[in-house]
């Protein structure tokens, strides 16, 4: 039986959500691989107008190989329209063409990073050439999975740059949509 759901995570104290993020387990990339998320930013009050504006409340993660690169974990976040975390998620401008942002590389916790705070996470850098500032270039996300039995609820930290060395901390939901094929 899960404990934890993707709505009640949603409603989550951010200390709360800081409790179940230290204490997430280790995901793999093969649990994630080929699958596209339904997310949803729990932000900080400075962030959360802001993120509002920009309809960016919700996304669409993606998890792929890419066989063309010596890297081959890979992912991005497809735009979605804006609605309540019960509405259906779809993309805009439209679900056969949807706007694909926030591209990504992942790493497994073999990565050797000095000073990572969250060494026990997935961890994601947006540093690819696609990105811009607006799109998520400078950002790291980590991810972990909420509870032993279900790889299908994950919680994420976010670091998204803001003024030079400074990065606003949020966190964000993941729950399994489907099969990512676009």
């Amino acid at each position: 039986m899960n404990i934890f759901s993707y709505e009640g995570l949603a409603k989550s104290s951010r200390s709360k959500l800081a409790h179940i993020f230290e204490n997430g387990l280790t995901p793999t990339w093969e649990e994630v691989k080929g699958w596209e998320f339904r997310g949803w930013n729990v932000l900080p009050p400075v962030m959360w107008h802001f993120m509002w504006f920009r309809e960016d409340l919700r996304f669409i993660k993606c998890f792929y190989e890419r066989d063309t690169d010596e890297h081959k974990a890979w992912g991005l976040n497809l735009q979605t329209r804006a609605g309540a975390i019960s509405d259906p998620w779809t993309c805009r401008p439209s679900d056969e063409e949807p706007g694909k942002i926030g591209h990504y590389r992942c790493f497994g916790t073999e990565r050797n990073r000095v000073g990572d705070p969250h060494p026990h996470a997935l961890y994601i850098e947006y540093d690819a050439e696609e990105n811009t500032l607006l799109t998520g270039k400078g950002m790291i996300d980590y991810l972990v999975r909420v509870e032993e039995g279900n790889s299908d609820l994950y919680l994420g930290r976010a670091y998204t740059p803001f003024l030079g060395p400074i990065k606003l901390k949020s966190y964000f939901i993941l729950e399994r949509l489907q099969k990512f094929n676009r």
